[in-house]
């Protein structure tokens, strides 16, 4: 019963707005409500007999209001999905690098043993042992209980494990280096 005067006072408040109706019929909904019955008033409180003199066609004031009203939200949803559309056709085709998602996974699991560095110790005479997968750096840090060091480079990400004269070492390239070259800049 709710839902039903809810909907009859909201049409008739579209219609009391939008035109003259509403200073003519007063439609005020009455009704008794039991269990398994809905009952009618038997009488209305205020009639009156005659009929139309004329008929008057009452202008519809609100008409610009609403057509502009509903242009501007249509253009304002028309932007926003343009510009989602734009935006997503430019981040489709960008791919992340494996050795940038391997860095960031690496960070997530092994944020406890895992350091960031700007520099590294200089190498005295150090021995320098390269590692196939990162995986095998962290077993051997755990098992010497020192951190991993990670530094940043243009492209690729190194990490390390010193202990004493040994220098355990993992380089994962975002770009694959050149056959031939095992790692070393060219002088």
């Amino acid at each position: 019963m709710f839902f039903l005067n809810w909907l009859m006072n909201g049409l008739i408040g579209y219609f009391r707005y939008f035109s003259m109706i509403g200073l003519i019929i007063n439609p005020d909904l009455k009704v008794t409500l039991g269990p398994n019955q809905l009952a009618w008033p038997n009488e209305t409180e205020e009639t009156k007999t005659g009929s139309f003199a004329e008929t008057v066609v009452a202008p519809n004031t609100g008409r610009n209001t609403t057509i502009t009203g509903s242009l501007a939200v249509l253009g304002i949803a028309l932007a926003v999905f343009l510009y989602t559309y734009w935006s997503y056709s430019q981040t489709k085709g960008i791919q992340i690098p494996a050795a940038e998602i391997e860095a960031i996974r690496a960070k997530k699991d092994h944020k406890d043993i895992i350091v960031d560095v700007q520099t590294l110790p200089p190498m005295k005479g150090q021995v320098v042992i390269p590692l196939d997968s990162l995986g095998e750096l962290i077993k051997i840090a755990d098992a010497l209980l020192k951190p991993v060091l990670h530094q940043t480079e243009v492209d690729k990400h190194a990490y390390y494990v010193t202990d004493g004269v040994t220098r355990y070492q993992y380089i994962s390239a975002v770009y694959p280096e050149p056959e031939g070259t095992n790692g070393e800049t060219p002088s």
